[in-house]
């Protein structure tokens, strides 16, 4: 049996009127971080973008139920070991890597999900779904 054998990842390529559903994962999805000065009552807006997995029930989706589809950010290990290293104010060693990693797959830290990487599909590495 070969890697695509075992992969539940499909890669889809969205056109228009395609419906979304949840579990979809998308890359860069815009979201606008809007502003205000407080002062002038000056409202700024900026584009950014994040890498989200769709919660949103695909029945209520596809029904019209929800007047807004919701989403989770998530982000590679890799960046989530950077940022608590960050933290720690020094690397993370293996031990506490191996640790992370099992805790994030065994649901001890039940507000985060673990996902398998799949390089083909365009998951170098585990991405990391923050609730």
């Amino acid at each position: 049996m070969n890697k695509d054998d075992t992969s539940w990842y499909e890669k889809i390529e969205y056109s228009e009127g395609m419906a979304i559903e949840q579990g979809d994962i998308l890359f860069d999805c815009p979201y606008y971080d809007v502003l205000s000065d407080g002062i002038n009552e000056e409202i700024h807006a900026k584009v950014v973008e994040y890498n989200v997995v769709i919660v949103t029930q695909s029945c209520d989706i596809a029904n019209n139920k929800v007047d807004k589809i919701f989403v989770a950010p998530w982000t590679y290990i890799s960046e989530v070991i950077s940022k608590r290293s960050e933290f720690l104010e020094r690397s993370m060693s293996t031990k506490e890597k191996k640790s992370l990693f099992k805790h994030l797959a065994t649901g001890v830290m039940p507000s985060y999900h673990i996902l398998d990487k799949d390089i083909e599909k365009g998951l170098g590495d585990y991405p990391v779904i923050d609730f």
